[in-house]
């Protein structure tokens, strides 16, 4: 999605919104299958979720940084850590500054993240300095964007796109940038929200899966099934 951004910083352009939803479902899509493949990516960001050419259709990318879950499952379980320094700065949960800690959790908050970005051409966080920008994450609480004004300024910002933007993608960061990890919910909780499948399954359809109607639908039982078992 990073050229997309780019483009639209470049051009003055309007954000199109029916097509960051339709990113948005792919993106948790693709997160359920790798946590429920036991896999932390601990990279995500706008210019690691890749857009087709006619910008429909969106693959998560470079697995680079991604560490697989510890034990046998099954994943993912919301408590499995795995330590490591790994991590693109602007898009890394409080856990992750904290201590190093990566958490199926964290790959969540990553996804809020970006798609702050991608909404607002702004990124939540910024500074002048590692340090700095430690300390905006670490202030930031989404749910009370009022507390502590001068240090929750990302906070402020979320509320401001919140007031303008009532889409389904706007309204959901508030439970992804939630400030403790197991107060997020998984890629597959959001993913099987009747609003997030009903999209998925008509993008899908239209740019995805150009098979016959059972090979389709053989796709989405086994969606439904990594859905469910990521939850069991």
């Amino acid at each position: 999605m990073l050229q997309y951004t780019d483009s639209t910083r470049k051009n003055g352009e309007k954000v199109n919104r029916d097509s960051v939803a339709s990113w948005y479902v792919q993106t948790l899509h693709g997160l359920t299958y790798l946590h429920w493949r036991g896999v932390l990516h601990r990279d995500l960001k706008p210019g690691n979720l890749f857009l087709s050419e006619n910008q429909e259709a969106l693959q998560i990318g470079d697995l680079g940084s991604a560490a697989l879950m510890p034990g046998p499952g099954p994943h993912p379980a919301k408590r499995t850590v795995v330590r490591g320094s790994v991590t693109t700065p602007a898009y890394s949960s409080p856990e992750v500054w904290a201590g190093k800690n990566f958490m199926p959790a964290s790959d969540v908050w990553s996804v809020g993240a970006s798609f702050f970005e991608v909404m607002t051409m702004e990124s939540l966080f910024s500074g002048e300095s590692p340090a700095k920008m430690e300390e905006a994450v670490l202030a930031f609480d989404i749910e009370h964007p009022s507390r502590e004004p001068e240090r929750n300024s990302a906070g402020r910002a979320y509320a401001a796109l919140r007031d303008s933007h009532m889409g389904q993608v706007a309204a959901e960061l508030a439970e992804l940038l939630r400030q403790d990890p197991l107060r997020r919910p998984m890629a597959a909780t959001l993913a099987k929200r009747p609003a997030t499948m009903h999209r998925l399954r008509t993008v899908l359809a239209r740019c995805c899966l150009q098979g016959e109607e059972a090979e389709k639908q053989a796709h989405f039982a086994s969606f439904e099934r990594a859905v469910s078992e990521s939850e069991a």
